[in-house]
């Protein structure tokens, strides 16, 4: 898996040899910009725009002999890993913000455990030391 930036984007409705449809997606990605790379499309490719930053499985595959390059997206899984890591590295920098900042607001919507980190009293703050420069 490598993070890309989309540098050009292209999305073609297809119908295989055997009568099904499809989406074909082409990208161009800011570490390999005269490069095509491409891939199978779907509800999230469908809304892909240059300047997009995404995790893909980029790699080499051999066709008819010749060498393309693809890209498959991560799987629902890995995906699912990775945002859980996200969240609790934020839920972290929150509880820490909480802690230094007496009387810090945020949103209801980060769930009822730090509403009632909110509503209880704030830790103190260590008062800076006199012989600061400002």
């Amino acid at each position: 898996m490598e993070k890309v930036k989309l540098t050009y984007v292209r999305s073609e409705e297809k119908t295989s040899k055997g009568g099904k449809n499809y989406t074909s997606v082409g990208i161009k990605i800011e570490s390999k910009p005269d490069t095509w790379i491409n891939g199978f499309g779907n509800a999230q490719t469908a809304n892909w725009q240059e300047g997009d930053e995404f995790e893909l499985d980029i790699f080499e595959e051999e066709y008819n002999g010749k060498m393309y390059w693809k890209f498959k997206l991560p799987k629902t899984g890995e995906a699912l890993v990775d945002l859980t890591k996200r969240v609790e590295c934020l839920e972290e920098s929150v509880n820490a913000l909480l802690k230094v900042v007496p009387g810090a607001v945020v949103p209801i919507s980060l769930g009822q455990e730090v509403v009632d980190k909110i509503e209880g009293e704030p830790e103190s703050v260590p008062a800076p030391d006199d012989d600061l420069p400002f």
